[in-house]
C-alpha cells in the first residue's frame, strides 16, 4: 500500500492499486469531482476502466499528485503557480488530470515525451510541498513544477536566481547532483530533498530547512548536506520545515524548525536522535520514519511506534503483539500506520 498525507487530507492506495481519499475536499484535491469533505475513505473512480492502476501518491497543502503503473502522472486540486503541472491558467481541478510537458498548442504526454540513456521515459516517484511538486523518472531525473521563489524547484535563471514558478514539469539539471541518478525525492513546505544513487542527500529551498548550519546561507543552490554518513542514507521524509533521515545503520537524523529546546543546541544542521540528553542515553534505531511539521513518528527495530515532539520528548505510543507496522506516514497534525497481519 501507499499513503499520501498533508495538512487536512489523505489518499490511500491499496495493494490492488485502487485509490481512496478522505478529509478536506477544498479545490477538489480529493479527486471526486467536487469540493465536498469526506469523513471516510472514498474510492477515486476517475481511473476505472483504465489499463493501469495507481502506484504512488503525494499530497500538498491543497493539491494531490498520483502516478499509475504506466508511469503517468495526474494532478488534482488547486493549481495556482502551476503546482499541478497543467499550465498557468489552471484554477481548481476537481478530478485527476493527466500532466503533460509543453504548452497548450504543443503538449505531449509527460511519460513518453523524452528518452534518457536509451530508456523509455517513465515516472517512478512523486512528492508534493505546499505549492510545488516533484516527479522522478526511471532514469533518475527530477522534473519540478509549481512555486519556486525560495529555490525549492531546483530551477534557476541565467543569473542564478530561482525561477518564481514553473507551470509545466521542467527537468532539474543533473549536473547539480554530480550527474548521478536520483533515487528518492521528498518535499517539505518550501524545500526539497533529493537522494542520489550513491547515497548523498541534496537539499534546496528555504534556508532553515536545508541542514547546512550557519556558515552557508545560500538558498540559490543545490548542495549536499554535511554531517551525514557519506553514502549511508536509506530513507528521507519531509514535512513543513522539517527533514528527517534514516541511515543504513538505522540511526535517525533530523533538522529544521521542529522547535528548539535545551537538549538540541541547534537544528540548522543534522542532529542524531538519542534517548536521554547529549550527556547520556542510547541512539535511537529505527526501521521506518515519517516527518510532521510538529513531530516525527518512528518505528523501532521491534516494530513499536514512537513519536518525537517539538519539546524534545520521546513518546511511546503503540505496541503490537500480533500485527507489525509495515509503513508510517505523517500529515501536518496527524499520522497513519499500516499494519501487516500475521
Amino acid at each position: 500500500m501507499e499513503v499520501g498525507l498533508e495538512d487536512r487530507h489523505c489518499i490511500l492506495v491499496t495493494k490492488y492499486g485502487n485509490a481512496y481519499s478522505y478529509g478536506s475536499g477544498v479545490a477538489g484535491k480529493l479527486g471526486h469531482g467536487n469540493e465536498l469533505d469526506q469523513p471516510n475513505p472514498k474510492k477515486i473512480i476517475a481511473f476505472e476502466g483504465e489499463d493501469s492502476v495507481i502506484s504512488s501518491v503525494a499530497c500538498g497543502r491543497d493539491h494531490s499528485i498520483l502516478l499509475d503503473t504506466r508511469g503517468r502522472a495526474f494532478g488534482c486540486g488547486w493549481g495556482e503557480y502551476g503546482r499541478l503541472g497543467l499550465g498557468e491558467d489552471i484554477g481548481t481541478c476537481l478530478t485527476p488530470t493527466l500532466i503533460t510537458i509543453g504548452n497548450s498548442n504543443n503538449a505531449s504526454m509527460l511519460t513518453y515525451s523524452k528518452t534518457f540513456s536509451g530508456k523509455n521515459f517513465c515516472l517512478a516517484a512523486c512528492a508534493a510541498g505546499r505549492e510545488h511538486s516533484l516527479v522522478l523518472d526511471n532514469s533518475g531525473t527530477i522534473f519540478a513544477f509549481g512555486a519556486g521563489m525560495f529555490g525549492q524547484l531546483g530551477l534557476f535563471d541565467q543569473n542564478g536566481e530561482p525561477l518564481s514558478c514553473a507551470v509545466f514539469p521542467t527537468a532539474v539539471d543533473r549536473s547539480n547532483f554530480g550527474n548521478e541518478p536520483i533515487v528518492q525525492i521528498a518535499c517539505g513546505e518550501i524545500h526539497s530533498t533529493a537522494l542520489s544513487e550513491s547515497g548523498v542527500l541534496y537539499t534546496f529551498g528555504f534556508q532553515v530547512t536545508l541542514g547546512r548550519g550557519d556558515k552557508n546561507n545560500n538558498e540559490n543552490s543545490i548542495l549536499p548536506v554535511n554531517g551525514l554518513p557519506l553514502g549511508g542514507i536509506l530513507q528521507v521524509s519531509c514535512n513543513g520545515f522539517v527533514t528527517v533521515v534514516r541511515t543504513v545503520e538505522n540511526f535517525v537524523y533530523l533538522w529544521g524548525d521542529l522547535g528548539h529546546h535545551e537538549g538540541i543546541p541547534s537544528l540548522n544542521k543534522p542532529y542524531r536522535l538519542k534517548f536521554g540528553n547529549d550527556n547520556g542515553g542510547d541512539f535511537f534505531l529505527a526501521s521506518d520514519i515519517a516527518a510532521s511539521d510538529h513531530f516525527i513518528v518512528m518505528t523501532d527495530l521491534m516494530g513499536n511506534v514512537f513519536t518525537y515532539d517539538e519539546h524534545g520528548n520521546f513518546n511511546f505510543v503503540l505496541s503490537l503483539s500480533k500485527d507489525r507496522v509495515s509503513m508510517i506516514s505523517c500529515g501536518t497534525f496527524f499520522w497513519v500506520a499500516l499494519l501487516e497481519e500475521n
